[in-house]
């Protein structure tokens, strides 16, 4: 009897204490899932805050950037040719011009032709300037601040950098040609026959090489110095045009006496080219004549 209650106090001893370990077991488990799950959550948050991009709408570009040129750079060897034009209203054209000559000189450009006109309900004045190309967009943004309403813009580029290469190697390969020639007339030519067609592929080599260093450097301005042309005008109240031209009364005088004498010219010539009926009219009138006689 004592055993059995002595063995009855050790299961039931047994089995309480692996519940009890269990219970702890499973109390730290549950706590560090926990734990290790609310950190992660509050790592990722703070990563996500970090590294998540931001939906807020980027701020506005300011006033007038829309309508500036994007900055030009000329990349490495390459050679192009940018123009530009544009269109717009200014509050006084002269204020306009004053300010744009201003500009262009600051700039290092300068104003290469200039057309004005005064019609009945605005002044236009039509410009084309010429500025350096690396300071072109920031100069023409520059200018075109000073309307108040853009019409129109357009920027147009044009790649000579092929033409550019072919014109150097033709110029290299044309001198090394002319370099011989003018050695074959100072060493080897003796005779009269030769000297002369020596100076003659001499003069032709020049005038060909003149030809292609002109159109470089035509293409070397065009690459260094932008074309901008640029149309302002100011509106103004509608007004009469004045007559150009005022006739006196001794003007129309000549005038009547020319028309007179245009119309009597005109019947002698008439008269003169109807000969043929006269001459057939001569008969008719004299035998007309003689059947009334009788």
């Amino acid at each position: 009897m004592p055993k059995i209650i002595c063995t009855l106090t050790l299961l039931l001893t047994f089995f309480g204490c692996s519940e009890n370990y269990e219970g702890a077991t499973s109390a730290s488990i549950d706590s560090y899932d926990y734990e290790k799950t609310e950190s992660s959550l509050k790592q990722e948050m703070d990563l996500d805050q970090v590294t998540a991009p931001s939906t807020s709408p980027p701020p506005p570009p300011p006033a007038g950037e829309s309508a500036e040129l994007p900055k030009i750079e000329q990349a490495g060897n390459r050679k192009i040719i940018y123009t530009a034009e544009a269109r717009m209203r200014v509050d006084s054209l002269e204020d306009a011009l004053a300010r744009i000559n201003r500009i262009v000189e600051l700039t290092g450009g300068f104003l290469s032709n200039q057309e004005m006109r005064d019609d009945t309900y605005r002044k236009t004045a039509t410009l084309t300037l010429r500025l350096p190309v690396n300071n072109f967009t920031g100069s023409v943004n520059r200018i075109l601040e000073i309307g108040n309403f853009l019409e129109s813009q357009s920027l147009n580029s044009m790649d000579v950098s092929t033409e550019w290469l072919d014109l150097e190697s033709r110029l290299a390969t044309k001198r090394e040609v002319r370099d011989r020639y003018i050695d074959i007339l100072r060493k080897r030519a003796k005779k009269v026959e030769d000297i002369l067609a020596a100076e003659d592929k001499i003069r032709r080599i020049t005038e060909e090489i003149e030809a292609k260093e002109g159109r470089l450097r035509y293409l070397r301005d065009q690459v260094s110095m932008s074309t901008f042309t640029l149309s302002i005008y100011e509106t103004q109240e509608v007004r009469d045009v004045p007559p150009t031209y005022v006739r006196h009364f001794g003007h129309e005088i000549m005038d009547a006496l020319g028309n007179g004498l245009y119309i009597v010219k005109g019947l002698l010539l008439g008269v003169l080219s109807i000969w043929p009926l006269l001459l057939l009219l001569v008969p008719v009138v004299w035998v007309y004549r003689k059947w009334r006689s009788k």
